[in-house]
């Protein structure tokens, strides 16, 4: 991991997630949703295989780039404009994550909310 990413998000949509997090398996399937959008996605997460069958997975085995962007709960939607995170949302709340992705009908066979 660079020094310039562990200073500044990419543009866009960024998700922290963790394996060992049961919401963040829960909303896998929203993860892969987002992930064939068209929308400018990156997600930061412990284990490289985590969330299956999403092509912009980065790995933060130690967890550097969660302590700098001080994501404590996973999972974790961000979005970032010029470098600077201008919206964030900690968990799984159907209405929060459609809002800030600008895409609805996100996660339909998932509960409306669940904790990060």
């Amino acid at each position: 991991m660079s020094i310039e990413e562990l200073s500044t998000l990419p543009d866009g949509l960024v998700i922290f997630v963790r394996k060992d997090c049961p919401t963040c398996v829960e909303i896998q399937s929203v993860l892969r949703q987002l992930s064939k959008s068209d929308l400018v996605l990156t997600v930061y997460s412990d284990d490289p295989g985590f969330p299956a069958r999403v092509s912009t997975v980065k790995h933060d085995r130690d967890l550097r780039v969660f302590r700098k962007n001080e994501v404590d709960d996973v999972p974790t939607l961000i979005h970032v404009v010029d470098g600077r995170a201008v919206a964030r949302t900690v968990g799984w709340e159907r209405r929060s994550w459609e809002a800030l992705t600008g895409t609805d009908d996100l996660g339909l066979d998932l509960p409306d909310w669940r904790p990060g």
